[in-house]
């Protein structure tokens, strides 16, 4: 993987400005389309999550000599746009718990896995040909916008099972170090932000996709007790797999790092060094959760008490 092409002198300025233009625009447009109480985890705090992530990421590689000043702002771009489209459907679950008298009825955020991150590539592609037709010259290459399509493409998740944790299987030998970086950014928060940071977005992550705990404490009506106790062991659950994650994305990670030019893999592997600590207090949360009502764990996983 060699650092993509850079454009002369001349141009820097323009793709400068077309890429600090682009990525404001990328924040309206979440602000705009998203319902932060809807998507508490993937709004805009996220993109601003990743795109330090893959800045810090681009510039140990650039002091490397595997990437370059262009590399990272492409990289700041591609993590700007990457969750642009956030489309999902609330699925509706029977669950049939041991000793209830009554199944209960589980609402779900399921997200449109492939085509959001796909749509979001394509509006960024789009903004980067309407940039070079309104300056009439070509401000984006060609390799420009495949790294940026490249990139958004490999953050496309998939879930193994083996390490109970989240992968990219749209990466391949060939990707970019711009690729490489934004798949990193986007999902080793762990090791990269450190503790407190992995166990709040993990709380968002749980409040945006379990609808219907989301809807019962914000609509501020009573919940029954049997609910309360269903509701309860989804929350606990939820402490427990995230020490599973965690542990699953330190022991991936170091191969995806390995993947990496050789010339910056030491320093991206001492970059990545929060991961104990995140797996601490990973237990630590879940430890203590163990031991929490349910109206303990609202105000514990800072659910709105109201809308």
């Amino acid at each position: 993987m060699k650092p993509e092409r850079p454009h002369t002198h001349e141009q820097e300025p323009q793709f400068e400005a077309a890429i600090e233009r682009g990525i404001q625009e990328a924040r309206e447009l979440i602000r705009s389309r998203l319902n932060e109480k809807e998507l508490p985890y993937h709004h805009v705090a996220h993109t601003e999550d990743v795109m330090r992530r893959v800045q810090s990421i681009l510039d140990v590689c650039v002091e490397a000599g595997v990437a370059t000043a262009h590399d990272v702002s492409l990289g700041r771009f591609a993590a700007a746009r990457h969750d642009t489209e956030q489309q999902f459907n609330v699925v509706e679950k029977k669950e049939i718990i041991a000793d209830h008298p009554k199944p209960f009825i589980k609402k779900i955020a399921q997200k449109m896995r492939g085509d959001n991150e796909r749509a979001s590539a394509r509006e960024a592609i789009a903004y980067m040909e309407a940039c070079n037709e309104e300056a009439g010259e070509e401000i984006f290459s060609p390799e420009d916008m495949r790294v940026v399509e490249e990139a958004i493409v490999a953050t496309i998740p998939d879930f193994n099972l083996e390490h109970m944790t989240v992968v990219q299987p749209h990466l391949t030998p060939e990707s970019s170090v711009v690729t490489r970086a934004l798949a990193l950014a986007d999902i080793c928060g762990a090791g990269l932000d450190g503790a407190e940071s992995y166990i709040r977005t993990g709380d968002e992550l749980f409040r945006e996709e379990n609808v219907d705990i989301r809807e019962a404490v914000q609509r501020g009506h009573r919940i029954d007790t049997l609910t309360k106790g269903y509701y309860r062991g989804r929350m606990v659950a939820w402490a427990e797999s995230q020490v599973a994650f965690a542990e699953g994305r330190a022991a991936l990670a170091e191969k995806e790092v390995e993947a990496f030019p050789k010339a910056v893999v030491p320093a991206l592997t001492k970059r990545l060094n929060y991961f104990d600590k995140a797996i601490t207090m990973a237990k630590e949360v879940r430890d203590h959760r163990k031991m929490l009502s349910f109206d303990q764990l609202v105000r514990d996983m800072k659910f709105s008490l109201h809308d």
